[in-house]
């Protein structure tokens, strides 16, 4: 699967949260990619990073809407 597509994945997974859950999700990969010495070539790792740039993506949505503050 390619980093594309794993990224659309994650942009739908992530379309409905709120800011708060944006933050719990960045923090829980974060702490996830720690683990795997942030190797961008275990398949994983490219998920997370995937995952990781959608949910910012959403959280920088929420805040360009006026949803949430930054």
């Amino acid at each position: 699967m390619t980093y594309t597509e794993m990224n659309q994945i994650a942009a739908n997974k992530f379309k409905h949260y709120t800011l708060t859950e944006c933050c719990h999700a960045i923090a829980d990969i974060n702490d996830t990619l720690v683990l795997h010495d942030r190797d961008m070539g275990h398949p994983y790792v490219a998920k997370l990073y995937a995952e990781l740039d959608a949910v910012r993506d959403r959280q920088m949505a929420l805040v360009k809407k006026g949803l949430a503050k930054a």
